[in-house]
């Protein structure tokens, strides 16, 4: 569970965010919306450790893990995506290469993708991007995702296609969403929040 407790956050004499409190609930879909300019892609840079907050207090329970997934994906396009989930396992969790591949493969099918198993990124469209960098957050081993804009190059089947994926790991995983994109905020929420002047205000559903 993420807790954030009174975090308040400037650059130089910008005040960015302002005195947010919240607790990210387990297993549910939390969208934040607001405007451009407002602090949202701030907060994930906190929870992510990125930047210390200014004030405040950032709390992760000990057992969970945090991953991000980039806007623009921030996979490597010349692999392929069995690679590009085998690569950061063997790197970052010291996998064995057999375990590390066997982890991707189950990953990929229990996702649905693994037909773009031997696929290279370049090859991928949007969406089928977006779902690989998914894949790659849950063969981590993180329960906690966070996605920044993640239908921001999709178009309407495709981002429906990312809406039955997140529907699908809410039962394992927490999901953390920013997004401009207020009708797919509105399908996929289990809870929502408005940074509107600085801070979060919840929004009733």
């Amino acid at each position: 569970m993420i807790r954030l407790n009174k975090v308040s956050h400037k650059y130089g004499s910008t005040e960015v965010v302002k005195n947010i409190s919240v607790t990210f609930e387990p297993r549910k879909i939390t969208v934040i919306t607001g405007p451009s300019g407002e602090g949202k892609s701030t907060i994930f840079r906190i929870i992510t450790n990125l930047i210390k907050p200014t004030t405040g207090k950032v709390e992760i329970d000990s057992a969970d893990s945090v991953g991000m997934v980039f806007q623009n994906n921030a996979l490597y396009p010349h692999l392929s995506v069995l690679n590009n989930l085998v690569l950061p396992q063997r790197v970052i969790m010291k996998t064995e290469k057999k375990e590390a591949i066997s982890r991707a493969l189950d990953t990929l099918e229990k996702l649905n993708i693994i037909d773009l198993v031997e696929k290279t990124i370049s090859s991928l469209s949007g969406g089928e991007s977006q779902r690989v960098a998914i894949a790659r957050s849950v063969v981590m081993d993180n329960n906690i995702i966070l996605l920044d804009e993640p239908t921001s190059a999709l178009d309407e089947e495709n981002t429906g296609k990312l809406e039955k994926l997140l529907l699908q790991l809410k039962t394992t995983k927490t999901i953390i969403i920013i997004t401009h994109d207020l009708p797919f905020a509105n399908r996929i929420a289990d809870i929502s929040y408005q940074l509107l002047n600085k801070t979060l205000t919840k929004i009733s559903r």
